[in-house]
Formats: C-alpha cells, structure tokens, sequence
C-alpha cells in the first residue's frame, strides 16, 4: 500500500502543473531539452513532461577539502587540508558549463593547491600566501562555472615523514619473497 502512496506522489510530482522556487535556490527550466530559462523565487508554470526543472541553493556553502600529502619544492613532505566557501552567483551557466559542480570545484581547488607547493619551498609555503594564491586562482577559474568564490581557507598545513605501507602482495611485486 505505500508503494502505491509513493506511485501517485511521484506522478503527481510529474503532472503538477506548476512549481514553486524558494527564496534561497533559483530554478533551471529547460523546455524540449533545448531552452533554457532561469526561474526566480515564486511560482511558475511548467508544462508536464515537456520542462524539466532543477533548483540550487544560492546561498553561502562551505565544501570541505579532503587532507592531502603532498611534496615541496625542497623536497620536504607536507600535509594540506582546506574549505571552500562559496555561493552561486548564475544558476544557468552552473547547469550549462560544469558536470557536479561540488565535486568539480573540490578537485580545482585541490589540484591548484598541490600546484602552489610543488613549486615553493617549505619556507615559501605560508598559510596565508597559499590561501591568497589558490582563493585568487579558484574565483577565476570558477566565476566561469556561475560560482563565486567567498574564501578558499587552509584548515591545516604541516610538514611530515612520508610513510609508505607495504603489503604481503606489494613486498612480492617489489621482489620479496
């Protein structure tokens, strides 16, 4: 019985004639698979099964960066972690310009960070000149996606010995036993 409840809920999601935009996302309407119209806060009219509508969030996110390892110019081992805060500022070109906007915008600013350290040495890898650096590199690169870039913020940057794990299959490969 509640399948039957999800049924109709989802075809009437399918067949409501209109829908509603809150005032923190803006909607992308595309009609016959070709136009596209960006839908403000409030009601709007769609035709079933010919517009297609998705809604983003505009307000200020916050997307974590996972910790990376990575080697300095001085060959000195560093760990990096960061956050990206962020907010759309043209929900048409996020659509229309970039595939998961979240993760795309996580791995630009990770590959730009392991750039920035890779060609500095330790001594040369301040917080704030890292941070000053990538902020400047991701807001360019991702103002062309209809995101604007609040502040990239270093959470954690250290200096460390690499090591490296080996397995029983590794230690074979490499020539043990």
């Amino acid at each position: 019985m509640e399948s039957l409840f999800a049924f109709l809920r989802d075809f009437w999601e399918h067949l409501r004639p209109w829908i509603t935009v809150p005032p923190w996302e803006r909607g992308v309407r595309v009609r016959l698979g070709k136009h596209v119209k960006l839908l403000r806060p409030g009601v709007h009219l769609v035709i079933p099964f010919v517009d297609v509508v998705d809604t983003v969030a505009v307000m200020l996110q916050i997307v974590n960066l996972p910790n990376q390892s990575l080697r300095t110019l001085d060959d000195k081992t560093v760990a990096v972690s960061a956050a990206a805060a962020y907010r759309v500022s043209d929900a048409v070109k996020l659509y229309t310009e970039v595939h998961n906007y979240d993760e795309s915008l996580v791995n630009l600013t990770m590959g730009l960070i392991a750039d920035y350290v890779a060609n500095h040495s330790w001594a040369d890898c301040a917080l704030d000149a890292i941070q000053r650096h990538v902020s400047t590199a991701v807001r360019r690169e991702a103002k062309r996606w209809g995101i604007d870039i609040d502040h990239v913020y270093i959470t954690d940057l250290c200096q460390h010995r690499a090591l490296r794990l080996l397995t029983e299959t590794t230690y074979k490969k490499v020539g043990g036993e």
